[in-house]
């Protein structure tokens, strides 16, 4: 089983059969490797609680498994974790992209009020199909805009909007979806910005960069972009595609602040197992 996770609190949590959905389910005996395994009262189907997870095909011991989650949380580079685990540069890629997937959907329906600071990050494309995080790019088909906000209260999202301008619809398609109308905007003053501001009714603070006092005015989204690059340095050569699930776990990982390794790990690996993702090896491609 994934360290940390008892299989019981795994179902009490309600998870229900991956085969039907129902959550009618009861103990059915172990496997030969020792884990308890469920069968479902409504389709008959057995599983055990990696069954129709990212852990199905796990094949990492238990505690070897843990390290890896928490160099993952580390943020630590796939030279670090294949050297640290013994295992290959494409296992510890794979099981990157494996958890970062369970988190695709965690910035879905995050609203952000009160006062609330925007900005934009980009990250230079060597190829089409490749993210070089070293530089800014030259021209906007040669980079990819995340845009990114933070409010009062420490909520945060971040959320590529692939290449290409700043437009109205992208501000209104990413920000205009996030931001409660009537807050409190902080931005730089660009007009896509000061089109959100008219469209959500909001109160505002403009802060141009080369204002005396800016980089004061602007310090959350300002510290919040420069935490996304620098995870994004260590995650040079990574698919363009893929860099919304960077983001996602980003976000995510900022949840945990302040909890014990111990924790972070299991809260982790058991909001993974509740995701019901699977990634199979032939995804990454």
């Amino acid at each position: 089983r994934p360290p940390g996770i008892q299989t019981q609190e795994v179902f009490l949590m309600g998870r229900p059969c991956p085969r039907c959905g129902s959550f009618g389910t009861r103990r059915y005996g172990r496997s030969r490797q020792g884990r308890q395994r469920w069968k479902c009262n409504d389709c008959g189907s057995t599983f055990s609680e990696r069954t129709g997870t990212v852990f199905a095909s796990m094949k990492l011991p238990p505690r070897k498994f843990e390290l890896l989650v928490s160099l993952m949380l580390r943020d630590s580079t796939l030279e670090t974790v294949s050297e640290v685990l013994g295992v290959s540069s494409k296992t510890a890629y794979l099981w990157r992209l494996k958890l970062f997937s369970c988190f695709a959907e965690f910035q879905k329906g995050s609203i952000l009020s009160g006062k609330v600071w925007v900005d934009e990050a980009f990250f230079a494309l060597e190829r089409k199909k490749w993210v070089l995080v070293n530089g800014d790019g030259r021209g906007p088909r040669n980079q990819i805009m995340v845009l990114c906000g933070v409010d009062s209260s420490g909520r945060r999202f971040a959320v590529s909007s692939g290449s290409g301008h700043l437009t109205k619809a992208k501000v209104m398609r990413i920000y205009g979806n996030r931001i409660k109308p009537g807050s409190f905007l902080v931005h730089d003053g660009i007009f896509p910005h000061r089109i959100l501001v008219s469209s959500l009714g909001l109160g505002e603070e403009v802060a141009k960069s080369t204002w005396p006092g800016s980089k004061r005015a602007m310090q959350p989204i300002n510290s919040f972009i420069a935490e996304i690059k620098r995870s994004m340095y260590k995650h040079i050569g990574g698919r363009s595609e893929y860099i919304q699930i960077y983001m996602d776990w980003i976000v995510y990982k900022g949840t945990l602040n302040g909890m014990k390794m111990k924790d972070k790990i299991a809260k982790t690996l058991a909001f993974c197992i509740q995701s019901g993702v699977v990634f199979r090896t032939k995804d990454r491609y």
